[in-house]
């Protein structure tokens, strides 16, 4: 009752596999996971580094998403330098994976994932590590998904050009917030930016 998804080490290996519920009933949540075993460590992983770092390498930047439909949704639509934490907060392992194959990352952010603000929390540890790291925000109510099927690859590929330096986007996160109309609130988006 399970979608299964492998996953590969960067030398094409299947190390584990990813399930996502099918039937709304199924009481074991929306994912299960391989459990970590000495060869798979999902701290190390990122889902479709396999196929995509030729393209990570030719583009000289890395995509990257969520989960494994997203990933998968985008690939199929011809954007092909793409990665998938799988929700979870970026990792220094993860992020000397990319930069491997490349210095600059653009997280497609969905602003109603939970896995998305995981995957931002790990920024810092991106710009530690010397990397370009920009966010491009999606319209409410749509992930990578849904949005390459509703709109194609062409917005998509756009919405990924049109990205913003991290700073920019913690700040209009925190004008958004309302946290720029007080002194306070204007010393705490310093505070988290620096």
């Amino acid at each position: 009752g399970r979608a299964m998804f492998p996953i590969l080490s960067s030398a094409g290996k299947v190390i584990a596999f990813g399930a996502r519920k099918l039937r709304e009933d199924d009481p074991l949540g929306k994912y299960i996971n391989s459990p970590e075993t000495p060869v798979y460590n999902k701290s190390r992983v990122l889902y479709g580094i396999f196929q995509s770092k030729e393209p990570i390498r030719e583009a000289e930047e890395a995509i990257l998403v969520e989960g494994y439909a997203d990933l998968i949704s985008v690939f199929q639509a011809g954007i092909k330098n793409i990665i998938a934490s799988s929700g979870t907060a970026l990792t220094r392992e993860q992020i000397q994976l990319v930069k491997r194959y490349a210095n600059k990352i653009t997280i497609v952010y969905d602003a109603d994932s939970a896995g998305s603000k995981a995957a931002l929390r790990g920024v810092d540890l991106v710009l530690q590590e010397n990397i370009d790291v920009r966010v491009a925000a999606l319209p409410e109510g749509e992930d990578p998904d849904s949005f390459v099927k509703n709109h194609g690859a062409g917005p998509f590929l756009e919405l990924v050009e049109n990205a913003v330096s991290f700073v920019d986007f913690l700040a209009a996160a925190f004008e958004k917030q309302g946290k720029l109309k007080t002194p306070e609130g204007q010393a705490q988006t310093v505070r988290t930016i620096v």
